[in-house]
């Protein structure tokens, strides 16, 4: 086989070994790149799993503010609505009750005693019998008033009580709401911590993704020149294996032709040179000197 033929095999066959590693070594950078973005993912996914969660918590709180706050605005309104009661019935009554029952009772006492001894005449004791009764009616609606007063009084005392226990209770309830409030706001806080800290990872993961595409390209293209380099060497592989085929079938043909004309030696003279010819004028055979 001639040397130009062996030395271009040889070159192509280390230019394709050349351009596989350099695609084998793009594709293990890609690989390592690949890797690293897989990690930051994973990471990636963790902290988004750590949101739902808090998220969740956080609606949770916010639910537990909402109850309280219903709780509280209730409670204080409640409140409100029995100061309100208790004003507009402690207006209703008459102020100083006692002390005006006091004073009838001393008048009636005047006139009773005026009446006893006391000569008067027939109208006039007509007159000062009705100031006594009208006095009685008088003290007797008084007596009534004053005992709606007592139970009214009573009940305030009652209301009072209300009215206190509601303003613990909601002042408890707001309580709940500042403890609960803070949650909410300490889980906000941390989701925006956390989706900062996601927003980074994102900008890192589409940077790989870009550097991760670039290099498998580099890998596509020197696999895709290695392949050609490869199908070049088959075919001149090709090529070789049918020169040889054709050097062998005239060397087969040589010796066929020799044995035929084994009894003329001119003529395998002639024979020998003839195919010596043929071989030298395609190169397949050299002769040195």
């Amino acid at each position: 086989m001639p040397k130009r033929k062996i030395n271009e095999i040889e070159g192509a066959e280390k230019k394709y070994r050349a351009l596989i590693q350099t695609r084998n070594q793009y594709n293990e950078a890609a690989r390592l790149i690949r890797e690293e973005r897989n990690e930051i993912n994973a990471k990636k996914r963790e902290l988004l799993q750590e949101i739902k969660k808090l998220r969740e918590e956080k609606a949770h709180f916010a639910e537990e503010v909402r109850k309280y706050k219903k709780i509280r605005d209730d409670c204080r309104r409640r409140a409100r609505e029995l100061i309100d009661f208790k004003r507009k019935n402690l207006k209703k009554l008459p102020k100083n009750i006692e002390d005006e029952m006091d004073r009838i009772s001393e008048r009636i006492r005047e006139l009773e005693y005026r009446q006893e001894t006391t000569a008067t005449t027939l109208e006039e004791e007509k007159a000062l019998i009705e100031r006594i009764k009208s006095l009685m009616r008088r003290l007797n609606e008084l007596i009534e008033l004053n005992r709606e007063k007592m139970e009214i009084d009573a009940k305030m005392g009652e209301i009072d009580q209300q009215i206190d226990s509601l303003f613990k209770e909601a002042e408890e309830a707001h309580k709940r709401v500042v403890e609960y409030y803070e949650k909410v706001r300490e889980r906000a806080e941390r989701i925006e911590k956390i989706l900062h800290e996601v927003s980074h990872l994102i900008v890192e993961v589409n940077k790989l993704n870009d550097k991760y595409r670039e290099l498998r390209e580099k890998a596509d293209y020197y696999h895709k020149r290695a392949m050609e380099m490869r199908a070049k060497i088959m075919e001149i592989k090709r090529a070789k294996r049918e020169e040889y085929e054709k050097m062998r079938e005239m060397v087969d043909e040589l010796n066929r032709r020799v044995r035929e004309a084994l009894m003329d030696e001119e003529k395998i003279e002639k024979v020998v040179d003839d195919n010596i010819k043929e071989l030298l004028k395609k190169g397949k055979i050299t002769i040195g000197g």
